[in-house]
């Protein structure tokens, strides 16, 4: 492995953990957790409209429990929403 992908990848876990750290709420702003992953708030819609995560709104605010994030990390690691590149191989 590439030492900085495995940066990149601890990195993330260290980001991943601070947010999901053993605070008194189970429940994350989606806007945090949107900033954490780097993603645009279309993004993010889209993700949750495909059904990728489940979202709790209270009084129109979205939240993400910590139980879903770290299921929906555990499905993208295990490939889940990997698609296959659209670019052309070689000959």
């Amino acid at each position: 492995m590439n030492t900085d992908t495995s940066n990149a990848e601890q990195r993330d876990r260290v980001r991943c953990s601070a947010l999901l750290g053993d605070g008194i709420s189970n429940l994350v702003k989606m806007t945090e957790w949107q900033k954490d992953l780097g993603l645009s708030s279309v993004t993010m819609w889209r993700w949750r409209n495909a059904g990728m995560f489940s979202v709790v709104d209270i009084n129109g605010n979205k939240y993400v429990t910590k139980d879903e994030i770290r299921a929906f990390e555990s499905r993208a690691i295990n490939g889940d929403y990997a698609e296959d590149s659209n670019f052309r191989k070689n000959p």
